[in-house]
Order: C-alpha cells, then structure tokens, then sequence
C-alpha cells in the first residue's frame, strides 16, 4: 500500500496506480478503500472496462 502511494504522489493522474493500490487494499481486506481507489481509477481513465469489472467484484464482498 506504501508503495502505491508513494507512486500516487508522484504522478497522481496514473490510473494504473490507483487500481493497484485497489488491488492492494483488496488483498488486505479494506475493500471501501479499495472501492474509493478503483473509482478514482476510472475517473482518471473512463474508458478502461477492467477498471470497471475490478469494481463490480470489489462491490460483490
């Protein structure tokens, strides 16, 4: 999660890095931060159907 957000502060338009810290934050079981993160993921890139799936799984637990 760090790491991420490390990278976020970086470049804080980078889809990529949201979803990974989603991914991140999934694996930790802190799925409302995942869901926030993955949402901030398909604002910045509206057009990316996996972001969209990542979030429909995430809503699913």
């Amino acid at each position: 999660v760090s790491f991420f957000k490390k990278a976020i502060e970086i470049d804080p338009e980078s889809d990529i890095f949201f979803d990974n810290l989603a991914h991140a934050y999934a694996g930790l079981q802190q799925y409302d931060r995942a869901i926030a993160s993955v949402k901030k993921a398909i604002s910045l890139n509206p057009g990316d159907d996996d972001y969209q799936t990542h979030l429909e799984e995430l809503v699913a637990h």
